[in-house]
């Protein structure tokens, strides 16, 4: 029985044992956060694509792209940005997270698409 102190309070033991028996809590980073991380992994290999059809780094140049390269970098590069914002916002939603899922998908049959529109010679794809 105490005598002195709050009635109402539970004792100094007794909140440290509840704290140490709840499980830990994950990590949840803010939605700018995860954003801005999912534009990252967007962005390398979509400017990668953009850097040989453009030429960068050929010394005499890679030629000119394909009249298809542009609208499957497009199409890719919109859908993986707005799908990435979706599933920023609410992380824990299914169908955010499906969302994320076909965003993803699209933005990779997109890119394997635009590989064919490189202008890259040494290729014997095309005929």
């Amino acid at each position: 029985m105490r005598l002195s102190g709050n009635p109402a309070a539970p004792p100094a033991r007794e909140t440290a044992r509840k704290a140490a028996s709840r499980p830990a809590q994950p990590i949840r980073l803010p939605p700018a956060t995860t954003f801005g991380a999912l534009l990252v992994v967007i962005a390398v290999p979509l400017l990668a694509m953009l850097a040989i059809a453009l030429g960068i780094g050929f010394d005499k140049g890679a030629g000119e792209p394909r009249a298809g390269l542009w609208p499957a970098l497009f199409t890719g590069g919109i859908a993986a940005i707005l799908s990435a914002w979706i599933w920023s916002l609410r992380t824990r939603d299914g169908a955010a997270l499906l969302f994320c899922a076909s965003g993803a998908m699209t933005y990779a049959f997109c890119l394997g698409a635009a590989v064919f529109s490189l202008p890259l010679a040494s290729w014997s794809l095309r005929r």
